[in-house]
């Protein structure tokens, strides 16, 4: 079978992959992916190239796209752990390989999904076809073991795979599970690394073997094909390198997940009549201008210059246009956005904050930019084609005020779905930050904040934050925000 279609597939995704977590590094190395009847699942040699088998569980990698790009995405978030140093408390504190292996692909699938969304029904694919392959093997397993100690190995793994939706499951033991407390109590630990910072991982491990000292002596369970390896530590200058730079992006952050945009279909509708007005003089900060300069040079004669006694030889050179706008409106229409506005004459915060989107968003489009518009409370939501009518007036009504607060993990996902646009989101306060926050992409994403709101509670996520007082004074905020304009 003809693999190259797949292999460009899944080379690109490891690519992206870390031009997102190492963007500087990964311009000297490669990512290959190989498809070999010898690999038994995705491994790799420490070369950066990752080793994918011809068939999982049953399934054939090549003509099943989601399977294959769950098990790269697995191997790949090996590379976001410090792994010279989980090798070396391997070793000190005599901690089975199986059982941190375990707690690596729990925390590193939860790492993954954090920072790509996307990847999260890949995983869960992937995961699924373990589990209908294998639970009934770890449910045996964990029934036939005269104690815990030697349940614990089928156990952990019956908790990596019996909900297929998530890195790990520990609300539950299996059937005929020995000494159930200590099996619960052990499942909870294990899902600690869910939220597990990658750097703190050799602390994690050393807690957890300290907790459970009993399982060093534990029989190694049968792990999912191949599963059980790790990719070997990278040798090379390069390889280091570009680890220790992924680590320092990703290494600090707690694991709280992340939430995908929703899509929902929009009809045209017109944008609040205040906002054409509003948007005129926003529009010189996102007019595309060609810079033109001149030097002294033989290129053609000015007679009049010359009977002005000025040097008359002019050479005109163009310059770089700069490129059209591309930006993203994020608008909050969370509960706390009803309240009223201060100095708005009674308007309410949404007022407020749907009237400067609209404005912005005419203004680029006007100026020959894109705009994309996101709406969002407790979700978040956008148009299938990418647009800006998710902020018209008659949408407000949809976006589902609940009450339940309010979430930017969105974010992570708008951030690899459009990454060469600027963001600007417009909220009156706090919320539920993304988990991990790549530096560029914080320095691509500015906040408006309508009062009464909370700008310091946008600084983990944001580069810029203003507070919008009088939309009269929109203007001078985009040119201290400046997402794309050049004012």
């Amino acid at each position: 079978m003809d693999n190259t279609h797949i292999l460009t597939t899944l080379e690109s995704a490891a690519n992206q992959i870390f031009a997102v977590v190492a963007p500087h590094t990964v311009r000297l190395v490669r990512v290959g992916v190989v498809i070999s009847d010898e690999a038994e699942t995705a491994c790799t040699d420490g070369r950066i190239v990752i080793w994918m088998p011809t068939r999982f569980h049953g399934v054939s990698v090549a003509q099943n796209l989601p399977i294959a790009i769950g098990l790269l995405a697995h191997e790949v978030s090996h590379f976001l752990q410090p792994l010279d140093a989980i090798e070396q408390v391997e070793e000190s504190e005599h901690i089975p390989h199986w059982l941190s292996n375990v707690a690596l692909d729990v925390q590193g699938e939860s790492l993954v999904e954090s920072i790509f969304p996307a990847f999260h029904r890949p995983l869960a694919q992937t995961r699924r076809a373990v589990q209908q392959d294998c639970e009934e093997v770890y449910r045996a397993g964990v029934a036939q073991a005269q104690d815990f100690v030697q349940a614990a190995g089928h156990l952990a793994l019956w908790g990596r795979f019996h909900r297929p939706l998530l890195p790990f499951w520990s609300q539950e033991v299996p059937p005929g599970s020995p000494d159930q407390t200590a099996a619960l109590r052990f499942l909870h630990h294990l899902d600690t690394f869910r939220t597990c910072p990658a750097g703190r991982l050799p602390q994690a491990l050393t807690h957890l073997i300290h907790t459970f000292p009993e399982l060093r002596s534990t029989p190694v369970p049968r792990f999912p094909d191949g599963m059980g390896q790790r990719p070997a530590l990278p040798q090379d200058v390069l390889l280091a390198a570009l680890q220790r730079e992924a680590l320092g992006h990703v290494g600090g952050s707690t694991l709280h997940g992340s939430e995908e945009l929703r899509i929902h279909k929009q009809s045209p509708c017109a944008f609040l009549p205040d906002a054409q007005a509003l948007s005129r003089g926003l529009r010189p900060h996102f007019t595309g201008r060609q810079a033109v300069t001149e030097v002294v040079a033989p290129g053609r004669f000015l007679r009049r210059a010359a009977v002005r006694e000025v040097i008359p030889f002019r050479l005109r050179l163009p310059g770089h246009t700069h490129p059209a706008t591309k930006l993203v409106l994020c608008l909050d229409a969370s509960g706390s956005m009803g309240a009223t506005c201060p100095g708005s004459n009674g308007s309410s915060k949404w007022h407020v904050a749907q009237l400067a989107a609209q404005a912005l968003a005419l203004a680029v489009q006007q100026s020959g930019g894109q705009v994309v518009g996101v709406v969002f409370g407790d979700h978040a939501w956008t148009t299938p084609d990418s647009d800006s009518l998710a902020l018209a007036p008659e949408r407000t009504a949809q976006v589902g005020r609940t009450g339940s607060g309010t979430s930017f993990r969105f974010l992570s996902d708008l951030w690899r779905r459009y990454p060469q646009h600027r963001v600007l989101v417009l909220t009156d306060g706090s919320g539920d930050a993304p988990s991990v926050v790549i530096p560029a992409d914080r320095q691509r994403t500015s906040a408006l904040i309508i009062p009464m709101g909370s700008p310091h509670q946008a600084t983990p996520w944001s580069e810029r934050q203003v507070v919008l007082k009088d939309l009269r004074h929109l203007g001078e905020v985009m040119a201290v925000l400046s997402p794309g304009a050049r004012g």
